[in-house]
C-alpha cells in the first residue's frame, strides 16, 4: 500500500479526463470526461457531476469563475454548484484540449494553433498549419508541441512562429532546462531544443 497517496477518486469514463482538472480556491476540482463534469472535493468525493449535451474540450478558470469550452467554440460559465450559465460564442472551433502561455488560451484546431484574447472573447492570433498536439512544453524562449503521431513542432514564444518540425522515432519526454531553454530526451540521447529549433 502506498501511504503517500491520501485518496483516489474513480471516474465514471474509463478513458479519464479530456483536459488538465480545474482547481478551485477551496482546493476542490473540476475535472471534464465525456460527456460529464465532475466537482471532486478535497477529500476525494464527487460533490456533483453535470451531463453535458454536446462535446466540450477543457475548463479553464478565468477571473475567478470557471469556464467550459465546447468543440464548437462556445464558452458556458459553470457555477461552483454545477449549473451551466450564461454562453457565448467565439470564432475558435478547438480540436482539443487548452494551452495556457503569457495569459491567453490557445486550442489547436483546423485551422492551426488559435488563442483567445485576454477577454476570452474573440481571437488574438493565428499560427497556421500547427497539428493537433499531444503534449506540450512551454519554455523560456520556445513552446514544444508533440503530436501524436511522434512529430515535435517547435515555436518561437515570442512571435509565435513555427521555427522547427522533427519526426521523433518514439514519443521523447521533454522538460524545461535550469537555463530556462528546453530539453528533449529521446531513443537517441538527450539533446538541447535552441530558440532557433
Amino acid at each position: 500500500v502506498n501511504r503517500s497517496v491520501e485518496w483516489v477518486t474513480t471516474l465514471r469514463d474509463e478513458r479519464g479526463p479530456l483536459a488538465d482538472p480545474l482547481p478551485l480556491s477551496d482546493n476542490s476540482l473540476l475535472v471534464l470526461t465525456p460527456g460529464n463534469i465532475t466537482r471532486i472535493l478535497p477529500d476525494g468525493r464527487a460533490f456533483w457531476r453535470t451531463r453535458l449535451e454536446r462535446e466540450a474540450v477543457a475548463i479553464t478558470g478565468f477571473q475567478g469563475t470557471a469556464l467550459l469550452h465546447y468543440a464548437d467554440g462556445t464558452i458556458q460559465l459553470i457555477s461552483s454548484e454545477g449549473n451551466l450559465g450564461d454562453s457565448w460564442r467565439t470564432d475558435v472551433t478547438a480540436t482539443g484540449a487548452t494551452l495556457a502561455w503569457d495569459d491567453q488560451l490557445e486550442f489547436p484546431s483546423s485551422d492551426g494553433l488559435i488563442a483567445l484574447g485576454r477577454d476570452r472573447q474573440g481571437v488574438a492570433w493565428t499560427v497556421p498549419d500547427v497539428p493537433t498536439f499531444a503534449d506540450v512544453t512551454v519554455a523560456g524562449q520556445v513552446v514544444a508541441l508533440q503530436t501524436a503521431n511522434h512529430e515535435l513542432v517547435t515555436l518561437a514564444r515570442g512571435n509565435r512562429v513555427v521555427v522547427d518540425r522533427a519526426q521523433l522515432g518514439e514519443h521523447s519526454a521533454l522538460a524545461v532546462a535550469p537555463d530556462g531553454g528546453l530539453w528533449a530526451y529521446t531513443d537517441g540521447g538527450l539533446w538541447q531544443v535552441l530558440a532557433d529549433g
